[in-house]
């Protein structure tokens, strides 16, 4: 039995949900996909005459969602749909490499207290230049650190405040149902769901266990695909009036979830998570307003 599901959200992409699947139909036979499909319908039809013909791999295709679905409401959706013991996400332009899953696999079934694993990411960029030449570029991306504290807010404050990415690793499938669960329940403005909506999910994972950082390659993440450029950042939201009620959404649901693995008090638990965001919202920031500049000027980043 296949030990993990792994979800591929697509819209309107099917060169690129071609080529993913093609890279696991060499590799990804021991794997359960999911594929969450909210493309124009022109675009649902063609994907899911491409998927039938990957009979090989063992793919669930699901086609029921809006192409107006917010992203991280869409991924609270689709694991709804998981059935094995782990889940990650793979977006359909990136690549999580068989050998870092199996690993994570691994590390998780002797690691009880982890809630996650990942290892090593790297961006890569497809380059043409003016003689059509392609090159392949790429670069570390992220410097993740495993986050092993026994304690929750521990946990917690270290994921906020030396941010570690937890949206495409390997997580247990109950606790990914939790998170998103959990993250639902809040309702955040749309206008903050493109931050929060990646971020609360990410920080729960962290409160529910412990988060490993392997010294395997684990992912290839693909530039020139990105929107980062093109919302606002939190302390945006600061200027606009739209982050003190949101941010309340977002800490009552981390401490309501706190308060049932951590004896901190919930006074002090607040405290500590306000502090942590500063951190946060500080960092954030500037990795906005740089990837305003890369992005204009066409070069992010050095590779």
């Amino acid at each position: 039995m296949n030990k993990i599901d792994i979800i591929i959200p697509t819209y309107n992409r099917t060169d690129y949900l071609e080529r993913i699947l093609d890279y696991y139909s060499v590799s990804g036979k021991n794997f359960n996909f999911i594929i969450a499909d909210s493309s124009r319908p022109e675009n649902k039809a063609n994907n899911k005459k491409l998927v039938r013909t990957y009979s090989r791999l063992n793919i669930l295709y699901v086609d029921k969602f809006s192409q107006s679905l917010s992203q991280h409401l869409k991924f609270a959706e689709m694991v709804k749909y998981a059935k094995s013991k782990y889940v990650c996400f793979c977006a359909d332009d990136d690549f999580i490499v068989p050998n870092g899953i199996n690993s994570c696999i691994d590390f998780l079934e002797k690691h009880n207290d982890y809630s996650a694993a990942h290892g090593t990411y790297i961006g890569f960029h497809l380059y043409k230049n003016l003689l059509a030449r392609k090159r392949f570029l790429w670069t570390f991306r992220y410097f993740n650190k495993s986050i092993a504290s026994s304690s929750p807010i521990e946990r917690l404050v270290s994921h906020l405040s030396d941010f570690t990415l937890v949206l495409w690793a390997v997580r247990r499938t109950d606790i990914v149902k939790t998170c998103y669960k959990e993250f639902s329940k809040t309702k955040i403005d749309p206008h903050l769901l493109i931050i929060l909506g990646e971020l609360l999910p990410d920080c729960l994972t962290a409160v529910y266990g412990k988060i490993k950082k392997l010294d395997t390659l684990y992912a290839a993440r693909q530039y020139f695909g990105s929107i980062a450029h093109d919302f606002a950042s939190l302390i945006d939201a600061k200027h606009t009036g739209t982050y003190d009620q949101e941010y309340d959404k977002f800490k009552s649901c981390l401490i309501n979830n706190l308060i049932k693995l951590d004896n901190t008090p919930r006074d002090k638990m607040g405290i500590m998570i306000n502090s942590a965001m500063e951190v946060y919202n500080r960092f954030s920031y500037q990795e906005h307003i740089m990837n305003k500049v890369y992005f204009t000027l066409r070069h992010y980043p050095k590779f």
